[in-house]
């Protein structure tokens, strides 16, 4: 059995640990077996541990040389730190897969895996950002500054990263490298669930683009206020942030509803689902 070209070189394993859910993907060449997951889904290290157990198997844990962990849930990162040196224990069955495959079957594998270097996110790593950097800004945040940074500023730019999450960020760096400063408001799904709480008739839908901002049922009135009114918050803030920051600007959109929002606004440069794994992958490269 020959094994494919990604099981046979150092990998890293990315994780993304938000309010409401939760990435976590390999990285050799490029990004592998992505999964998302509720953030909340997990109450104990073994649950997590176990889960990643079945998804990754050890002869994939025996080639994870580092692991990267963003997280802006302070409450759950013992659980996930614990789970974490579950899991990478198990490297050691792959030694047991090996004598099954065959030496001449695996070409960089080493005899005994080491233990990956696990690399937290915390205000102290090295950055491509000048300092200071605020010690407020959340790791996901710094992530995104730093992955649009790398590219704006190879075309003389500042970097701007709206990422619809939970929360609704808008993260700025000037081309200098320098954080210029941030924007945020309730995600356009929390503002939903807030909404539908608060109110004895409206129902929970499925947000989607509305065909007219003038809606006639409740479904359609909701994705005219909630999904229309975000387009033009996002185009509002973007303009104005431009012209603070006084430079030409590279605009990025992240998040899970930044396929739905981002190609019906032309102030958005580049979307890109991966941009805060890649902000993961580009600092775990750094330290």
């Amino acid at each position: 059995m020959v094994l494919p070209l990604w099981y046979t070189v150092s990998m890293l394993l990315a994780v993304d640990l938000g309010n409401t859910n939760t990435a976590i993907s390999l990285h050799d060449t490029d990004w592998q077996r992505l999964y998302r997951f509720s953030t909340n889904h997990f109450n104990t290290p073994d649950e997590l541990s176990n889960t990643l157990i079945q998804l990754y198997p050890p002869k994939i844990i025996a080639h994870i040389t580092k692991m990267v962990v963003s997280s802006v849930v302070p409450q759950k990162n013992h659980l996930v730190k614990t789970a974490l040196e579950t899991f990478v224990s198990h490297s050691s069955a792959s030694s047991s897969d090996a004598s099954d495959i065959g030496a001449s079957d695996i070409t960089h594998t080493a005899s005994t895996p080491k233990a990956p270097y696990l690399l937290w996110l915390e205000p102290d790593i090295h950055t491509n950002l000048k300092h200071p950097i605020p010690s407020q800004l959340g790791s996901d945040l710094l992530a995104n500054a730093c992955y649009a940074h790398s590219i704006a500023s190879s075309r003389n730019m500042a970097s701007i990263v709206v990422d619809f999450g939970t929360a609704l960020t808008i993260t700025s760096v000037y081309r200098e490298g320098k954080i210029a400063g941030v924007s945020i408001c309730p995600g356009p799904e929390t503002a939903l669930k807030s909404l539908v709480t608060h109110t004895s008739q409206l129902p929970h839908i499925t947000l989607a683009y509305p065909s007219s901002v003038l809606g006639h049922d409740s479904a359609s009135a909701i994705n005219s206020g909630l999904i229309m009114g975000y387009t033009y918050l996002v185009e509002g803030l973007i303009t104005q942030t431009i012209k603070e920051l006084k430079q030409d600007s590279l605009v990025f959109a992240t998040g899970g509803l930044s396929q739905l929002i981002a190609p019906h606004t032309n102030t958005i440069d580049q979307i890109d689902t991966m941009h805060t794994l890649n902000g993961l992958k580009l600092l775990a490269e750094l330290n």
